[in-house]
């Protein structure tokens, strides 16, 4: 169903204007199987972690508490408008990202693994962690779907220009109509306002709850994950409760 269908004239002239505004922006959107890895090389949310042999599968703060795999990205197989997003050094990469879900996960720099080409071919499986909170899911298919700048200071700017209350009914339907809230790109989804890791950031992933990623930040909360676009090696968490 088109995220338009349904939709009655105040929505549709809110949906001109923020094509109108440049507040229209396309994201790829994610759809998986619940199911456990049974290879290394492929992109997932959590379950069994990658190693090289001989190598400690854990992740852990400088307190010890181990972390959980939240997102798994092998370039290779993803879109190529999604491998647009990252550096030309992470082309053949499996990457691993990991989060604090014992306390609240951490804003700012995220604990990451990266292997490559000649590694992967050697990568083992561990199983995740004790009482994991995001349950695995294995990437499966890609929709691509408009999203909107509702959310950052460029838009809050120009509220003025437009219903408050008709944006909010407005972006609340089309969001209720999606099984799938994560996506590549497109434009981030703030809950408290914006936050970004700055200049020389690009944008990766949006993250929320939904049919396939089984965790919440926070209370109905989003994050955001961003790959810098100087030190390929570095991403960023910026995540808010709704």
């Amino acid at each position: 169903m088109s995220h338009l269908e349904g939709l009655n004239q105040e929505q549709l002239g809110a949906i001109e204007w923020f094509g109108k505004k440049g507040f229209t922006k396309k994201g790829i959107f994610i759809r998986c199987e619940k199911a456990e890895a049974t290879k290394a090389a492929l992109s997932k949310y959590g379950g069994k972690v990658p190693h090289l042999p001989g190598e400690d599968p854990s992740v852990k703060t400088e307190d010890g508490v181990q972390l959980e795999l939240a997102v798994q990205l092998y370039v290779p197989e993803l879109p190529e408008n999604v491998q647009r997003l990252l550096p030309q050094e992470l082309q053949d990469a499996l990457i691993l990202l990991f989060i604090n879900t014992e306390d609240s996960p951490e804003n700012g720099p995220m604990p990451v693994r990266i292997y490559h080409k000649d590694d992967i071919s050697k990568l083992e499986l561990a199983d995740a962690k004790e009482d994991a909170h995001i349950e695995s899911a294995i990437f499966k298919s890609y929709e691509v779907i408009d999203t909107y700048n509702d959310s950052g200071n460029d838009f809050l700017e120009s509220m003025e220009e437009v219903d408050g209350l008709v944006v909010e009914e407005l972006m609340h339907e089309i969001r209720s109509k999606r099984d799938t809230n994560c996506y590549f790109g497109g434009f981030p989804y703030f809950v408290q306002g914006e936050a970004s890791p700055g200049e020389g950031w690009t944008l990766l992933l949006n993250l929320q709850d939904d049919s396939y990623f089984s965790y919440m930040f926070g209370d109905a909360g989003t994050a955001q994950i961003w790959v810098n676009d100087s030190d390929p090696t570095q991403f960023d968490l910026e995540w808010q409760c709704g």
